[in-house]
This record gives structure tokens, sequence and C-alpha cells, in this order.
């Protein structure tokens, strides 16, 4: 014997709760939240990027409905399908595959983890960060660059030489981020407003 529910009395004063409406996305957030799903970022990190650049705020689900290789992402459009498959095509021939493996995506991660401790005003964890970025790209500690008109025993540049000076480059922005948040906190305490 199975039970029926009864519908609720529409003034009951119990909420009938409604599905949320989903949001229209435009042209251009679209393409920006298959290409952060082809790249595999995570769908609730896709929604907070979504909503810093663009002021949309969709449910993770909603994020979800462009990712073909979800159940939510089934019936995509073509063009987002084919948009979706060959990003994530030019992602893995550029060897990411397993993400965490390659040190650009490792820098990224500890990259995101710097913020957040940041937010959280955990200073000296956001150092610790840094300096494990640096240890991994390797030579940041000190402020020698080399700079070479051809890569490792004369043979042309690599890639991977330009790469790594961007992330130097990202590395001095972020020591200089993190710089300036410690500065500010040291002359909030001399003013007696710091934390207690």
């Amino acid at each position: 014997m199975s039970r029926k529910r009864c519908p609720t009395p529409p003034n009951s004063g119990v909420s009938q709760l409604k599905p949320k409406a989903p949001v229209p996305l435009t042209q251009e957030q679209k393409e920006f939240v298959v290409l952060q799903l082809a790249t595999f970022h995570r769908p609730g990190v896709v929604r907070a990027e979504l909503k810093k650049e663009f002021g949309v705020d969709v449910t993770r689900q909603g994020i979800e409905h462009y990712d073909p290789t979800k159940r939510a992402g089934r019936k995509l459009q073509w063009y987002w399908s084919q948009l979706f498959h060959s990003t994530r095509e030019k992602f893995l021939k550029n060897g990411a595959a397993i993400g965490a493996s390659h040190m650009v995506v490792r820098i990224m991660l500890r990259e995101q983890m710097v913020h957040a401790a940041m937010r959280k005003g955990d200073h000296k964890t956001a150092n610790e960060i840094l300096d494990s970025i640096a240890k991994e790209v390797g030579d940041a500690f000190s402020n020698r660059r080399k700079h070479e008109h051809t890569g490792a025993d004369g043979r042309p540049i690599e890639i991977e030489d330009a790469a790594r000076e961007r992330i130097f480059k990202r590395l001095e922005s972020l020591r200089e981020f993190v710089a300036g948040g410690t500065a500010r906190l040291a002359i909030a305490d001399e003013a007696g407003g710091g934390p207690e």
C-alpha cells in the first residue's frame, strides 16, 4: 500500500518550493563557461568566476548544463558541444591530461590558494605558498634573471623558458600583493586598529 502525498493548500502558510528559473546567459557568458569547463575547471569555480567577471549568478547545475560530458549537458547545442570538445582536445594535446602533474597547473592551483589565504588574512601561509612556487620554478629566490638569446647549450629557446619567465613575473606580482597586505596589517596594528 503506497501513500499519496497531499498537495499543500495554497494559503496554508507552508512555503511551496519552486525551482529557480534558469538565468539566460549572453553568448559571451556561454563561451566563457564552456571554455572554463573544457579546461577542467570545476563547476563551482566556474560559477564563482562567472559571478566575479559578469555579475551573473547561476546555479552549479546551470553551469553543468554547458558540459557535454555530464548528464546535465547531454542536450547541449551542437555549436557549444563542438567548442567544448575542440577546446578540450587542444588542452589535452598541450600535455595537460593529468593536470596536477604539470608545473603550470600546480602553480595555477597554488595561486588560487594564495588568494584564499590572503582573504582569510593568513599572510604567513600565503608567503609559504609563494615560496613553494618559487622553489618549483627554480632560482626564483634570487634577483638574478637569466637573459639568453639561445636555450641551454646553444639550442633554441624552449617554450617552457618563456612560460617560466611569465611565471616569474606573476610570482613577483603575487609577492607584492602579499607584502602590501602585510604592510597594511602592520600599520593597522601600530595604530591600534588591528585584530586582538
